[in-house]
């Protein structure tokens, strides 16, 4: 905290704990000791998520949902869904029963179709010379 003397206009007190540091004689950090791995990166847990389709409706539809009703999605059945990691698009593909359970089965991963057709197109230019 700062407290500014009214009787002598240049005289400040800066109490310790807040005093500015002697920047003069600061030390620069250096490299990290410790370096990752890619192989570490397989520890770190992502959230997956599959859009399987929306639907509005009006709050009195909604009021009267109960047990076994059905909400019809905007989605056809075999259509391709979005698949998201953190919220953050990744893939299509198609939601598929197993069992008991839901899976999707990645039909497509979002730009690697762009970068497939643009390494094609270079490919087709390096020919032609």
């Amino acid at each position: 905290m700062r407290e500014i003397n009214p009787d002598k206009k240049s005289s400040q007190t800066i109490s310790g704990s807040q005093a500015m540091p002697d920047l003069d004689n600061t030390l620069v950090a250096g490299p990290p000791q410790q370096h990752l791995n890619i192989e570490d990166l397989g520890q770190v847990c992502l959230q997956i998520a599959a859009d399987l389709g929306q639907s509005l409706m009006f709050v009195r539809d909604i009021l009267e949902l109960k047990r076994g009703s059905i909400i019809q999605l905007d989605k056809l059945a075999g259509e391709m869904s979005d698949i998201y990691i953190n919220g953050l698009p990744l893939a299509r593909g198609e939601v598929v029963v197993i069992g008991d359970t839901l899976h999707v089965r990645i039909g497509e991963i979002i730009g690697t179709e762009d970068k497939a057709e643009e390494t094609e197109e270079e490919e087709d230019e390096d020919e032609d010379y």
